[in-house]
């Protein structure tokens, strides 16, 4: 759930970013939704997807462990599981903590 006054790009804003740097729309839409799909068969496959400078896509398992209900606070297994996650490069890292030491430097002023 995102904060209220967050700010996310979509499919389209990031079409749209593209465009402006010289690359035509339905072009972009295409190739983004074919990035998603090779990045999610790979990643359905059971393989990590390591993009240098930005981070891996990664398949984390969970075992099988006793969980308790909420409501009925009644015992039961809760069996193994798969799920995506996401690592992201320390290049990656640096860049969010430099805009955002920024961001507070433009704050102080």
């Amino acid at each position: 759930m995102r904060n209220k006054g967050e700010t996310f790009l979509n499919k389209v804003d990031i079409a749209s970013a593209l465009m402006a740097r010289g690359y035509k729309k339905n072009q972009m839409i295409e190739a983004i939704d074919d990035i998603f799909k090779v990045i999610g068969e790979s990643l359905a496959q059971g393989e990590s997807v390591n993009i240098p400078g930005f981070g891996i896509f990664e398949v984390r398992e969970h075992k099988a462990h006793m969980g308790t209900d909420p409501t009925t606070h009644i015992k039961r297994l809760i069996p193994a599981y798969k799920i995506p996650a996401f690592k992201p490069s320390k290049m990656l890292k640096l860049s969010v903590r430099a805009a955002a030491d920024d961001e507070v430097i433009d704050d102080e002023e």
